[in-house]
Formats: structure tokens, sequence, C-alpha cells
């Protein structure tokens, strides 16, 4: 799948990668790199999550401690994709972000619309949602299967489509 992201607040150059249990992609592993070096790692366990992240030039501890399963906030799309969608639904979701901590996502399934992909038409969800107290996002999911399609973020968005063109 190829996305086109439009970033209207300069360079933004970020490479997450993440190992998830299949069976409710909960986060096992976050790796994640930024202007081409590693920025964060974090190990999961059902209890504990331990790894470092940099910040202004130095490497600093995380352990946190859980009182229950977390999922990862720094992925988005996949997780909402993968969920029990229904017209009207409000939802919430335990979730961790390295520079914010634990924190809830907030989940509000707005409805369904028709959503054009270069190879057709898709139903899809629209869902509105926030990590925390974070500004609102729109998301967009395929209904079958559940695939993220597409997000509109203040200044950013991104949709499925479009080709690498001029990316070097």
């Amino acid at each position: 799948m190829w996305f086109t992201s439009t970033l209207f607040s300069g360079k933004f150059d970020m490479r997450d990668s993440l190992l998830l249990r299949r069976d409710n992609l909960r986060p096992i592993r976050l790796d994640s790199d930024r202007d081409g070096a590693p920025h964060v790692h974090l190990d999961y366990t059902d209890r504990h999550i331990s790894g470092w992240k940099m910040a202004k030039g130095t490497k600093q501890t995380i352990s946190v401690d859980l009182n229950g399963p977390v999922w990862d906030g720094n992925l988005w799309g996949q997780t909402f994709a993968a969920m029990p969608l229904s017209t009207g639904a409000s939802l919430t979701l335990p979730a961790y972000q390295y520079d914010s901590g634990l924190g809830m996502f907030y989940i509000d399934v707005q409805g369904q619309r028709e959503e054009a992909l270069p190879t057709g038409q898709v139903k899809a969800w629209v869902i509105k949602t926030r990590l925390g107290s974070s500004p609102q996002i729109e998301y967009t999911v395929s209904t079958n299967p559940g695939l993220e399609l597409a997000y509109a973020a203040g200044p950013s968005a991104q949709h499925m489509g479009g080709d690498c063109k001029g990316v070097s």
C-alpha cells in the first residue's frame, strides 16, 4: 500500500518499527528512528515497559510498571481498524506513548461513508479520536477488511494512493 502524506510544518523524518501480538495488536517491541538515527527502543510485557529514548542528545531510561494491557500510542490507524467498530460507538483503549506516557485513546465512531481509492469505491468507518488531551484527529478505515485509509489532523493529512515521484 502507498500513502501520500501532507505535512506543512516542515521536514519530518521518522520511522517506527513495531512487533505486535497477532491476536490483539498489543506491542512487544517498538524501535523508532529520527533523521536516520535510533531515537527510541521499548520492550513491552504484560506488566512492564522498559527501554530508552533520546532527549536533547542524551539517552534517557524508560521503566514503567503497568496495571493491565496497553497498546502503543504511536500506532493509531491499524489499531482502530482492528477494533469492533459500529456507528455511534464510543471506545477507550489504554495506551503508552514514549513522549507523553500512559494515556487513553478516546475513539468515537461517527458512521460510514464511501471512499474512492485507486482500486475503486469502498465502505469506510469515519472515526474521531485523540490520545489523552491531544487534539482530535479524523481517521477513515475500511469496513472489510479493516485497513487504515486516511487521516486528517490540523495541517497534516495522509490518504491512500499517490506515488513516490520526487522522493529522494
